[in-house]
């Protein structure tokens, strides 16, 4: 397969690089896909990507998995029962734009120094604190405002790519409702961070929520039925 369509290796744009949430191997399945897409429909099995990135084909289900919750691709499932995968929230392109760069003279003294100096006053000067835009989803931004009320996020574009995955979460589970899983898992995250002790320590933040998930749920089913411990806790940082 790798002879037939002149595999030569991944480009990848600064748009995918600068994406933290989305690691480097996911990275590399998705230019594959990209490639495969190109050069026609991508109908690959998670055998041909296990092979080609070295992982168990497990591992590869977890990473399209967790591409489509980010929107980086779409299954598509036709007529004769075989899944295709489209990359969907990417530039799809398979190569940059060519571009040239000429670099100033290395013995430029002149121009070393320049760079010196704006790299001294770039220090010296204040860095100007940017506020993130409000999210344009209902769901993800009540999600944010339920986080960003109890504590501020140092890195904005990490917990803005949880608070994704966890609204889609919230999607998948009650579609008719998702507001109402968001709110219970919140709701319980609050209440271990105020009643159990490993909890204590934690940093109310969407990423904890999305890596501890599975153990939240389980609490919140334990506790389904008791009173709202989230308008409780909100209501008494209020007051405070």
């Amino acid at each position: 397969m790798t002879e037939k369509r002149g595999f030569v290796g991944y480009w990848i744009p600064a748009e995918l690089a600068l994406k933290h949430e989305i690691s480097w191997p996911e990275k590399a399945l998705l230019r594959e896909i990209i490639q495969l897409d190109a050069g026609g429909e991508c109908r690959a099995s998670n055998k041909h990507f296990a092979d080609h990135l070295g992982v168990s084909v497990r591992q590869v289900q977890n990473y399209l998995t967790h591409l489509e919750e980010l929107r980086q691709i779409r299954r598509v499932m036709d007529g004769d029962r075989r899944v295709r995968i489209e990359p969907e929230g990417m530039n799809c392109s398979s190569t940059p734009h060519e571009t040239q760069f000429t670099p100033p003279h290395e013995g430029s003294f002149t121009r070393k120094r320049s760079i010196e100096r704006e790299s001294k006053e770039e220090e010296s000067s204040p860095e100007a604190k940017r506020e993130p835009a409000p999210l344009k989803d209902t769901l993800q931004r009540a999600i944010d405002e339920s986080f960003t009320s109890v504590q501020q996020y140092e890195n904005f574009g990490k917990e803005r790519g949880q608070i994704r995955i966890i609204a889609g979460r919230c999607r998948r589970l009650n579609p008719d409702d998702p507001e109402a899983v968001a709110k219970q898992m919140l709701t319980t995250f609050a209440w271990l961070r105020e009643h159990d002790g490993w909890w204590a320590g934690q940093p109310f933040i969407p990423s904890v929520l999305s890596s501890q998930w599975e153990r939240i749920a389980v609490k919140a089913k334990e506790m389904n039925g008791q009173k709202d411990w989230m308008a409780e806790f909100l209501a008494q940082r209020q007051d405070a």
